[in-house]
């Protein structure tokens, strides 16, 4: 969103329908807030649970979970958190563009993954996101939240509506890169 490309995620992506095999989303709400996007969503994977955060811990495999993930590169830092620098190219609505995002990631005992933006040392200022994975009967429930204020500015135009077909995009494909990774590893 998702890794953080899932953060990303938030800002950019393109409305698309849903995919067979790509999970289930149950809600997607995108607001604005003096500046920043605010998301929220939950969705289900059709992926075990530590799957799913096996391939979080890749952070250099992130291009083979979405096709927006240009680059993603990671460094273990001493006080245990991740510093993850991520590019991404996509579109929202008519506004395409390709963002980095540099944020300290974190993925906790109890199946959470968070991070917080490293403020301008990407193309936002300010940021965190937070993934909370749950196991269930057929894969992993996720409720992503994440609060972001890019450096750059969407035109105005652009609104909620748009940057929450992105988010809905950026989903469907990650879930959907995870999916086809976890049947490649059963193999």
């Amino acid at each position: 969103m998702l890794r953080r490309r899932m953060l990303v995620v938030a800002v950019v992506a393109l409305l698309l329908p849903p995919v067979t095999g790509a999970g289930e989303i149950q809600s997607i709400e995108v607001t604005r807030d003096d500046g920043a996007i605010v998301a929220e969503a939950r969705f289900t994977i059709d992926v075990p649970t530590d799957a799913v955060l096996r391939a979080f811990r890749n952070i250099d495999g992130l291009v083979q979970l979405n096709p927006a993930v240009q680059a993603s590169e990671s460094e273990l830092r001493a006080d245990g958190r991740t510093r993850v620098r991520t590019r991404v190219r996509d579109c929202v609505a008519f506004v395409c563009r390709s963002i980095l995002i540099v944020e300290d990631m974190h993925i906790h005992d109890d199946y959470r993954i968070t991070s917080r933006i490293v403020p301008n040392a990407g193309d936002f200022e300010t940021g965190y996101t937070s993934w909370r994975l749950s196991a269930t009967a057929d894969g992993t429930s996720v409720h992503y939240v994440s609060r972001i204020t890019p450096q750059f500015r969407l035109p105005a135009m652009i609104g909620s509506r748009a940057v929450r077909g992105s988010l809905r995009r950026q989903i469907l494909a990650t879930s959907l890169g995870l999916e086809v990774l976890h049947r490649q590893t059963l193999r």
